[in-house]
Order: C-alpha cells, then sequence, then structure tokens
C-alpha cells in the first residue's frame, strides 16, 4: 500500500515541486512501481500523459503499455493511449483502454 493516503498533496505540490525541479522522472518511475502493484489505480490525467509519454518517448512502448493496463481507464488520456496502441500494434492494452459505453 502507498505510504500517504494525502493524494492531493502527492499529485498536486510533491509533483509540481518534481516538475520545477526538472526530475518529474524520478518522481513518475517512483509513482509507477505503486501504479504496477496496484497500491495506485487512480491519478490524474495530466501525471498519466506524462507516465505513459514518458515511455513512449524512450522508445519503450511495451512499458507504457503494462501502465495502461494497470491504471483505472478514466485516468487515462484516451487519445494518447489509442493512437499508441494502434502505432505500436498494442492490441491487449487497447482494448484494456477502451471504456465500455
Amino acid at each position: 500500500m502507498c505510504c500517504t493516503s494525502d493524494y492531493e498533496f502527492l499529485f498536486e505540490d510533491l509533483f509540481q515541486q518534481y516538475d520545477d525541479a526538472g526530475i518529474s522522472r524520478i518522481f513518475l518511475q517512483q509513482l509507477e512501481a505503486f501504479v504496477l502493484s496496484s497500491d495506485i489505480s487512480s491519478v490524474p490525467p495530466r501525471i498519466t500523459q506524462r507516465l505513459v509519454a514518458l515511455h513512449e518517448e524512450e522508445g519503450h512502448p511495451d512499458l507504457a503499455e503494462r501502465v495502461i493496463w494497470h491504471i483505472d481507464p478514466a485516468c487515462l488520456d484516451i487519445n494518447q493511449a489509442i493512437l499508441l496502441c494502434q502505432t505500436h500494434y498494442l492490441y491487449d492494452a487497447l482494448f484494456t483502454s477502451t471504456p465500455v459505453p
């Protein structure tokens, strides 16, 4: 389980401090461990976008796919997720990220 239940501090204040210092990558990598272990499944979309983009920019769409599998679909930028999945043929993640009407 995550060490803090103050998600507003975690996702607003703390993330902003890391981002302002130019080290948001460290925050995102640490956050990813909690997402993949299912300790945290709800993350603000703006932060999820950055995490997915981080892996895509580094040429690791498979790591972005893992995040998509483990995150609440409501927390995804659905256009970003669909484009990533279509571009890299990540059909399992595509079906996972697409909300059902």
